[in-house]
């Protein structure tokens, strides 16, 4: 999760053209919030789930603004980190 958090913390520090989600980050970002609602559902977990929820709803934002090859990349590589965090926690 932590490579994840780390891809969408590298987003707001780049310059852009793109103005709307490719069809790879669209798939990202729904990916991004079933995690998040599966991370609601374990007990005790509720505020991380809208912690993930909120940095990404930022993060959309910024990977809006990317031309789209860049977007195909950075939501390729963060599905694949995303795809780790939920094996690793087994979610």
């Amino acid at each position: 999760m932590k490579k994840v958090l780390l891809a969408a913390t590298m987003l707001f520090s780049l310059n852009a053209v793109a103005d709307e989600l490719q069809p790879k980050c669209v798939k990202y970002f729904a990916e991004i919030d079933a995690y998040a609602d599966a991370v609601a559902k374990k007990s005790g977990t509720a505020s991380q789930a809208d912690t993930i929820k909120a940095q990404y709803d930022a993060s959309k934002k910024s990977i809006k603004t990317l031309p789209a090859a860049t977007q195909d990349q950075m939501c390729t590589q963060g599905s694949d980190a995303l795809k780790q965090a939920r094996a690793a926690s087994g979610l």
